[in-house]
């Protein structure tokens, strides 16, 4: 009697469950959105040098609306859309003030910064090598292409250059030799 009572309850239970009916579920739940905010987080933090919180929320929505592999297809194909050409529009000047300078390149920046460092300017002066490691610090953390600047440095620490030569003199285009690891950084991305 009571396997019977059991076996009826049971199937009861199956077919009253089976007419609740269907139902879409419009707005993403707060755990599947904060999935996606992590996902969004590692992913940005080992593709760019340092995602901001509006990348992650943006990236984070995308990844809401259309799923997590699409999304991060669309950021990758937006990001090599990009020009590889930056307008760093502000560059600070070593030693004193902000100076507007537009440049597009690691080598232009890097003789504009020591053109306006009047101090330090000497072929001989070893301080002028800074200026390229100072320009690539600048555009790889302020330009919009980041996946292409974070590339580019993964290469550079595969294909090796260094930023010291024999003489500090002029090479065959009369531009000092310490910007050739500024052209080399150029042509990585």
């Amino acid at each position: 009697m009571n396997t019977k009572l059991a076996l009826a309850l049971l199937l009861l239970c199956c077919v009253t469950s089976g007419m609740a009916g269907t139902f879409t579920v419009t707005a993403p739940t707060t755990a599947d959105n904060i999935k996606h905010k992590v996902a969004a987080s590692v992913f940005l933090s080992r593709a760019t040098f340092g995602p901001s919180t509006t990348t992650i929320n943006d990236l984070a929505a995308r990844m809401d609306a259309i799923g997590v592999k699409p999304a991060l297809a669309e950021w990758i194909d937006q990001q090599m859309a990009l020009p590889v050409c930056t307008d760093v529009t502000r560059v600070p000047n070593i030693e004193t003030e902000i100076v507007n300078l537009p440049v597009c390149s690691h080598r232009d920046l890097a003789e504009k910064m020591e053109a306006v460092d009047v101090a330090f300017y000497s072929e001989t002066n070893d301080k002028h090598e800074r200026y390229p490691n100072q320009a690539w610090w600048h555009i790889a953390l302020t330009a919009d292409d980041q996946l292409r600047q974070r590339m580019a440095w993964a290469l550079s620490q595969i294909f090796v250059a260094t930023n010291t030569s024999v003489t500090n003199g002029l090479d065959q285009t009369g531009r000092g030799r310490w910007l050739g690891i500024a052209g080399y950084y150029d042509h990585m991305v």
